[in-house]
């Protein structure tokens, strides 16, 4: 249980995990912690806690999450190739809302 703990830290620092606006010159600033739920041999399952889910995509444009791979020695190929050091991987985000907020959608 211990190592699987430390295990998990290690992994926390080898990721950072931003997201951007997808216009830079707007300055927004969307706050939120990760965590890790958990990994296998093929995914890595992130959780988003969006402090202020309603500046996601606010302006109409998506915001982009990046997560940047810097302890390259934890991400393998079948083949053992590490994942070279800063890759980094990007998708777009859909407007969020929060738990309480999607209480309140029919």
């Amino acid at each position: 249980m211990t190592d699987r703990f430390y295990e998990r830290m290690k992994l926390l620092d080898a990721l950072e995990i931003k997201i951007l606006p997808d216009d830079p010159e707007v300055g927004k600033v969307v706050n939120f912690d990760w965590d890790i739920l958990g990994y296998d041999t093929e995914y890595i399952y992130l959780q988003l806690y969006i402090k202020n889910p309603w500046e996601v995509s606010v302006d109409g444009q998506f915001d982009t999450i990046t997560v940047t791979f810097w302890g390259t020695e934890y991400f393998k190929s079948i083949s053992n190739k590490e994942v070279r050091y800063g890759t980094t991987l990007s998708h777009k985000l859909f407007r969020q809302i929060s738990p309480t907020g999607g209480e309140q959608v029919d």
